[in-house]
């Protein structure tokens, strides 16, 4: 095993190297980090908005940590049982739906149902709304419902509010003279993503942007031009419905796959009064060291997949590491992990000038530890087979080295001195 380590960080970047090194003495992160990293988890839970029309069905969501937006284009939905809104809400897990409040009244009824939502005109003490256990998945029940006037989904104005979303950041004073240029640029790559022709997921989009306006998630956008506000995006998107396996509430009930439950508390905030995870398969299951890692495999158990290829795939994979002769590459690779935080989230602190101390050390920890993988991986090559190995090795990482280099250069505490 100690030959094996040599011959990899050698080869190495040094500031991989000095993680690799440093995560095989300490054996992973500590309990700061994984607080950070649960904080991460709750905030990336997208919001989600729907719009369904002339049977075909459109969503967006945007995701506040990693300020990812991201388009579903038209796809149809049959009344009335609407599986594919179904299989997109447990796709997402979303922190809330924003809908119209004109919306069919069908789909209406099963969105209601499937958020564990009392449904129109079923008060309860005090004119609120009851709940259900209708849900396929407890995390369901947490979800907000927002109901925004149908002017808000309008197919102009959700036109125009993607075509304005300001993409491309930190622009130098040279650019800045070229602000005609830019925005046509702009025009043509927001285009070659988009569809406008597709009715229902513009008005989503257009409806989601506008409940963004005016609640701004993670904090405004502070470079948006006057009078355009919302929140920060920094990448556009599209969205895809997995082919998934349609599993009944009582089915994920009877096999305890997800045991979630509220804390109660006299308090909504803080990360200590989030949902907590009982005796479940999911519990049982996770042995994740990252906050992503966990996200991935709720996702997983949540969806389970249709394609028989990717079945066999994802059982190759764990036959693979799981193998007595690969055990110490797996050990190595498990510490890697938990020293990768959510890039994603990090990069939107950095670009919006927001980034702590904390925040640019993680950056560059999780840099060098994703090097590490790759060169760790791409030695493996007899484990072409593997398709997660395979996809390791078909990463172009030129910029990802180049990143490194700078921030060894600019970070360190060499350089500094």
């Amino acid at each position: 095993m100690m030959e094996v380590e040599i011959s990899t960080t050698n080869e190495l970047g040094s500031g991989a190297n000095d993680v690799f090194q440093d995560t095989i003495r300490e054996g992973g992160g500590g309990g700061e980090e994984q607080e950070a990293e649960e904080d991460e988890e709750v905030e990336d839970r997208p919001v989600l908005a729907v719009f369904y029309t002339g049977g075909k069905l459109g969503a967006a969501t945007y995701e506040a940590g990693s300020a990812i937006f991201r388009i579903l284009s038209d796809v149809e939905d049959l009344s009335p049982a609407f599986n594919v809104t179904k299989t997109l809400l447990a796709q997402t897990n979303p922190c809330a739906v924003v809908v119209s409040n004109r919306m069919n009244e069908d789909f209406g009824k099963v969105l209601r149902q499937a958020l564990g939502k009392a449904e129109e005109g079923e008060k309860g003490e005090g004119g609120e709304e009851q709940e259900t256990t209708t849900t396929r998945d407890s995390a369901l029940l947490d979800v907000d419902l927002r109901e925004l006037p149908a002017k808000e989904f309008g197919y102009r104005s959700g036109k125009n509010r993607v075509l304005s979303l300001q993409l491309q950041r930190g622009r130098t004073g040279q650019e800045e003279e070229d602000e005609e240029e830019e925005r046509a640029e702009r025009f043509v790559y927001i285009n070659s993503l988009v569809d406008f022709h597709c009715e229902s997921s513009i008005r989503a989009a257009g409806g989601l942007l506008g409940f963004l306006e005016k609640h701004p998630l993670g904090g405004p956008d502070l470079d948006a031009p006057p009078g355009q506000g919302g929140c920060l995006v920094l990448s556009l998107q599209n969205l895809f419905v997995e082919s998934l396996v349609s599993v009944d509430p009582t089915t994920f009930t009877a096999l305890h796959v997800f045991n979630s439950s509220l804390q109660p508390a006299a308090s909504r905030s803080g990360s200590w009064n989030k949902t907590r995870e009982g005796l479940s398969l999911f519990s049982l299951l996770n042995r994740c060291r990252s906050a992503e890692g966990a996200k991935y495999l709720r996702n997983l158990c949540r969806c389970p997949v249709s394609d028989v290829s990717v079945i066999r795939d994802r059982q190759d994979a764990v036959g693979f590491f799981a193998a007595p002769s690969r055990r110490e590459l797996g050990a190595t690779l498990y510490s890697l992990l938990a020293r990768v935080r959510n890039v994603p989230v990090l990069l939107k602190r950095i670009a919006s000038t927001q980034a702590a101390v904390r925040d640019w050390k993680y950056f560059k920890r999780s840099v060098a530890s994703l090097l590490a993988i790759y060169e760790l991986c791409r030695q493996h090559a007899v484990a072409a087979g593997v398709e997660i190995v395979s996809k390791v090795n078909a990463v172009a990482v030129d910029d990802v080295y180049t990143v490194a280099d700078f921030m060894e250069k600019v970070a360190s505490p060499t350089s500094a001195r």
